[in-house]
C-alpha cells in the first residue's frame, strides 16, 4: 500500500515538472513568435521535448501498474480446477478486452 502512494507523490511531482516545462516551453513560443530570435526558438524546442518526456514517463507508470495488476490477476489463477481456471481466464479476457487491465 506504501509503494501506491509513492507513485501518486511521484505522478504528482512529474505533473508539476510537466505543467513548469510546458509554461516555459509556451512563453519561450511566444517570445520566439515575437522576435524570431534563434535562442528562444532553441529554448521552446528544449522546454518542449522535456515536457513530453514527462508525459511520455508519466504515461509509462500508468502502464507498469497495469501490467503488475494483470500479473497480480494471473498468479491468482486456480490451476488445479480446470473448470475453475476456464471461468476465471475467460473473466480477465473480458476485462482485458474491455480496456480494465
Amino acid at each position: 500500500m506504501a509503494e501506491r502512494f509513492d507513485r501518486e507523490d511521484e505522478r504528482r511531482e512529474l505533473r508539476k515538472l510537466i505543467d513548469r516545462y510546458q509554461e516555459r516551453a509556451d512563453y519561450y513560443e511566444y517570445e520566439y513568435q515575437v522576435n524570431g530570435m534563434a535562442s528562444h526558438e532553441r529554448a521552446w524546442m528544449r522546454n518542449e521535448r522535456m515536457a513530453d518526456a514527462l508525459r511520455m514517463a508519466l504515461n509509462g507508470s500508468s502502464v507498469l501498474d497495469k501490467y503488475h495488476d494483470l500479473r497480480m490477476r494471473v498468479m491468482e489463477l486456480d490451476a488445479g480446477d480446470a473448470a475453475r481456471l476456464a471461468q476465471q481466464v475467460e473473466r480477465l479476457q473480458k476485462t482485458i478486452g474491455e480496456g480494465d487491465a
